[in-house]
């Protein structure tokens, strides 16, 4: 007998500056979570109860010059390191140590870039070796950077990916090797072999990826997008739903195990089993307000943290 899951819901304000913007909310620990907004303030969020503890940092630049375009964390040698992704011409990456505890370390780093094209980093992803990250920008390029062990700065290296367009998502996966997953608005998806220094496949998307996500298995990943075929031309499982609005690339969602979660501009958070497709198994109505939501679903056993989005003003 199928039992239909249990959905409990903590709901917590998130203060924001005016015209800041949340931005990217990821897991710092068991029991807490790591918020940054668009302006650079960097949050840390307890779990267990839902409240907000305290501001961990803030990124160099005056909220003026600031324009976070993503997050992702590095651990390395006891410290815990944001690496932010700005949409500026300068000082396009900043490393801002979250160890309260710690020696403070925050600093920025140079990328080289295309100076015929937009500058800015468009998205930032950890790789699963120690002290790298990857980092894709306006100007199509993607970078692989090793940290220095006094994390005070880092080397980049530009790797052979041909993108046309802005690269939307960086994520790293391990099948038979090591390998670095570049989605790009040019609607490719490009799969890169660390060990061979090539790109081993592509495939060509409907329409632009705005988020690639790794799965429980290491031959298949989740991409997000706006699918408009009504068959498609390749094998591939799809799920989602009708939306007059496209969510962009600042609506992001999460996969665990077998199941994946993402939030709308209709304000609503829907909930999927990968391993079936007959649509969300459940689905938390909408809200008016930036909040955060911790979802506990039962008998499944899980627990969510999602950016809700704002659907009224006032």
């Amino acid at each position: 007998m199928q039992h239909s899951p249990v959905v409990n819901v903590e709901t917590m304000r998130v203060p924001l500056d005016r015209h800041d913007r949340s931005r990217r909310i990821l897991q710092l620990s068991k029991g807490s979570l790591i918020h940054a907004t668009m302006h650079g303030f960097i949050n840390q969020v307890d779990l267990s109860p839902l409240r907000l503890q305290r501001s961990v940092a803030r990124t160099p630049a005056s909220p003026a010059r600031e324009q976070v375009d993503d997050m992702c964390l590095l651990q390395g040698f006891d410290h815990t390191i944001a690496i932010l992704g700005h949409g500026r011409d300068e000082e396009q990456i900043s490393l801002v140590s979250l160890d309260h505890n710690r020696k403070h370390i925050s600093c920025s780093l140079d990328r080289p870039w295309n100076r015929t094209k937009k500058g800015g980093v468009s998205t930032v992803c950890s790789m699963m070796q120690p002290l790298m990250f990857a980092s894709g920008g306006y100007d199509h390029g993607v970078h692989l950077w090793t940290l220095n062990e006094d994390l005070s700065s880092a080397s980049p290296s530009q790797l052979a990916i041909k993108h046309t367009s802005v690269v939307q998502s960086l994520v790293p996966i391990r099948d038979t090797s090591h390998k670095l997953v570049s989605a790009s608005a040019d609607n490719n998806v490009h799969i890169w072999d660390l060990s061979s220094e090539r790109i081993v496949n592509t495939v060509k998307t409907s329409n632009s990826v705005f988020h690639a996500h790794p799965t429980s298995s290491p031959f298949c990943i989740l991409l997000e997008l706006r699918d408009y075929r009504l068959v498609p031309e390749t094998p591939v499982q799809r799920f989602g739903y009708e939306t007059p609005r496209i969510h962009g690339k600042f609506i992001k969602g999460d996969v665990q195990s077998n199941e994946f979660v993402c939030g709308g501009r209709d304000g609503c958070i829907r909930l999927w089993d990968m391993r079936s497709y007959n649509g969300p198994f459940t689905t938390v109505s909408r809200a008016t307000t930036m909040l955060f939501k911790l979802l506990s679903i039962k008998p499944v056993v899980i627990s969510w943290w999602v950016q809700q989005v704002t659907t009224s003003q006032g």
